[in-house]
Protein backbone atom coordinates (compact mmCIF):
# COMPACT_ATOMS: atom_id res chain seq x y z
CA UNK A 1 0.00 0.00 0.00
CA UNK A 2 2.74 2.25 0.40
CA UNK A 3 3.90 2.34 -3.14
CA UNK A 4 -0.23 3.60 -3.89
CA UNK A 5 0.18 6.06 -1.01
CA UNK A 6 3.42 7.62 -2.22
CA UNK A 7 2.30 8.14 -5.95
CA UNK A 8 -1.26 9.18 -5.25
CA UNK A 9 0.60 12.04 -2.77
CA UNK A 10 3.06 12.70 -5.55
CA UNK A 11 0.18 13.17 -8.15
CA UNK A 12 -2.21 15.30 -6.04
CA UNK A 13 -0.03 17.52 -4.78
CA UNK A 14 1.87 18.01 -8.42
CA UNK A 15 -1.61 19.11 -9.47
CA UNK A 16 -2.35 21.34 -6.78
CA UNK A 17 1.23 23.18 -6.99
CA UNK A 18 0.57 23.31 -10.99
CA UNK A 19 -2.46 25.41 -10.20
CA UNK A 20 -0.23 27.95 -7.59
CA UNK A 21 3.23 28.16 -9.74
CA UNK A 22 3.10 31.22 -11.78
CA UNK A 23 5.83 30.79 -14.76
CA UNK A 24 6.17 28.70 -17.69
CA UNK A 25 9.26 26.85 -16.66
CA UNK A 26 7.96 26.10 -13.25
CA UNK A 27 4.80 24.31 -14.82
CA UNK A 28 6.83 22.96 -17.44
CA UNK A 29 9.18 21.30 -14.46
CA UNK A 30 5.65 20.03 -12.40
CA UNK A 31 4.50 18.70 -16.09
CA UNK A 32 7.65 16.42 -16.66
CA UNK A 33 7.74 15.29 -13.50
CA UNK A 34 4.07 14.13 -13.51
CA UNK A 35 4.25 12.19 -16.88
CA UNK A 36 8.15 11.27 -16.63
CA UNK A 37 8.33 9.74 -12.64
CA UNK A 38 5.02 7.67 -12.50
CA UNK A 39 6.54 5.76 -16.03
CA UNK A 40 9.76 5.51 -14.51
CA UNK A 41 8.21 4.03 -11.35
CA UNK A 42 5.94 1.72 -13.65
CA UNK A 43 8.96 0.78 -15.40
CA UNK A 44 10.65 -0.56 -12.10
CA UNK A 45 7.91 -2.65 -11.69
CA UNK A 46 7.65 -4.56 -14.85
CA UNK A 47 11.21 -4.87 -14.80
CA UNK A 48 11.58 -5.79 -11.46
CA UNK A 49 8.02 -7.50 -9.76
CA UNK A 50 9.65 -8.29 -6.48
CA UNK A 51 10.32 -4.58 -5.60
CA UNK A 52 6.87 -4.36 -5.23
CA UNK A 53 6.74 -6.55 -1.75
CA UNK A 54 9.15 -4.65 0.08
CA UNK A 55 9.66 -1.11 1.20
CA UNK A 56 11.52 1.09 -1.19
CA UNK A 57 13.17 4.04 0.19
CA UNK A 58 14.13 5.31 -3.19
CA UNK A 59 10.32 5.56 -4.05
CA UNK A 60 10.04 7.85 -1.13
CA UNK A 61 12.75 9.83 -2.10
CA UNK A 62 12.01 10.26 -5.80
CA UNK A 63 8.08 10.82 -5.16
CA UNK A 64 8.77 13.35 -1.84
CA UNK A 65 12.21 15.60 -3.01
CA UNK A 66 10.10 17.36 -6.20
CA UNK A 67 7.46 18.22 -3.74
CA UNK A 68 9.94 20.03 -1.62
CA UNK A 69 11.16 21.74 -4.88
CA UNK A 70 7.87 22.82 -5.75
CA UNK A 71 6.87 23.75 -2.34
CA UNK A 72 9.80 25.88 -2.03
CA UNK A 73 9.11 27.45 -5.77
CA UNK A 74 6.10 28.84 -4.64
CA UNK A 75 7.70 30.07 -1.57
CA UNK A 76 9.96 31.85 -3.50
CA UNK A 77 7.44 33.03 -6.25
CA UNK A 78 5.49 35.00 -3.12
CA UNK A 79 8.27 36.74 -1.12
CA UNK A 80 7.13 40.02 -0.18
CA UNK A 81 3.60 39.66 -1.10
CA UNK A 82 0.71 37.37 0.41
CA UNK A 83 -0.01 34.13 -1.04
CA UNK A 84 -2.81 31.65 -1.26
CA UNK A 85 -1.90 28.94 0.97
CA UNK A 86 0.67 30.11 2.55
CA UNK A 87 0.37 28.22 5.77
CA UNK A 88 -0.53 25.24 4.08
CA UNK A 89 2.21 25.55 1.92
CA UNK A 90 4.68 26.10 4.55
CA UNK A 91 3.00 22.75 6.66
CA UNK A 92 3.77 21.01 3.51
CA UNK A 93 6.99 21.59 3.52
CA UNK A 94 8.21 21.30 7.26
CA UNK A 95 6.56 17.62 7.16
CA UNK A 96 7.92 16.40 3.77
CA UNK A 97 11.44 17.60 4.74
CA UNK A 98 11.56 16.34 8.20
CA UNK A 99 9.69 12.99 7.32
CA UNK A 100 11.36 12.14 4.30
CA UNK A 101 14.63 12.74 6.58
CA UNK A 102 13.44 10.88 9.90
CA UNK A 103 12.84 7.88 6.77
CA UNK A 104 16.61 8.22 5.08
CA UNK A 105 17.73 8.29 9.00
CA UNK A 106 15.70 5.30 9.94
CA UNK A 107 17.44 3.36 6.71
CA UNK A 108 20.91 4.66 7.68
CA UNK A 109 19.61 2.76 11.85
CA UNK A 110 18.84 -0.27 9.96
CA UNK A 111 22.27 -0.58 8.20
CA UNK A 112 23.77 0.08 11.64
CA UNK A 113 21.43 -2.86 13.43
CA UNK A 114 20.26 -0.53 16.16
CA UNK A 115 16.81 0.27 15.19
CA UNK A 116 15.07 -1.67 17.70
CA UNK A 117 16.31 1.00 20.67
CA UNK A 118 14.66 4.00 19.07
CA UNK A 119 11.85 2.88 16.74
CA UNK A 120 9.26 4.04 19.07
CA UNK A 121 10.91 7.35 19.05
CA UNK A 122 11.09 8.20 15.18
CA UNK A 123 7.23 7.22 14.87
CA UNK A 124 6.50 9.78 17.95
CA UNK A 125 7.94 12.21 15.89
CA UNK A 126 6.60 11.37 12.98
CA UNK A 127 3.34 11.55 14.02
CA UNK A 128 4.28 15.10 16.25
CA UNK A 129 5.02 16.26 12.64
CA UNK A 130 1.96 15.00 11.56
CA UNK A 131 -0.58 17.14 14.11
CA UNK A 132 2.22 20.08 13.48
CA UNK A 133 1.52 19.53 9.92
CA UNK A 134 -2.87 19.83 10.43
CA UNK A 135 -1.95 22.71 12.33
CA UNK A 136 -1.10 24.51 9.60
CA UNK A 137 -3.91 23.42 7.53
CA UNK A 138 -6.39 24.18 10.00
CA UNK A 139 -4.78 27.49 10.55
CA UNK A 140 -4.97 28.19 6.89
CA UNK A 141 -8.42 27.24 6.62
CA UNK A 142 -9.35 29.28 9.81
CA UNK A 143 -7.74 32.42 7.79
CA UNK A 144 -9.94 31.03 4.37
CA UNK A 145 -13.01 30.39 5.67
CA UNK A 146 -13.43 32.84 8.84
CA UNK A 147 -11.35 35.89 8.22
CA UNK A 148 -12.48 36.85 4.44
CA UNK A 149 -12.24 40.44 5.32
CA UNK A 150 -8.35 40.07 6.82
CA UNK A 151 -7.16 38.32 3.36
CA UNK A 152 -7.81 40.86 0.80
Amino acid sequence: MHHFYELFQFVILSYFFSLLLKTRAQLFTVYVGLIVLPLFLLSRYLINPSLFFEYNLFETYLTTMPLIIYSSMHLYNNLGEKSDFYYSNLGLLFYLFTSTFIFLFYRLLVVFEIEDYINDLMININITLQYIKFAFFFYQWKLIYFNKDERN
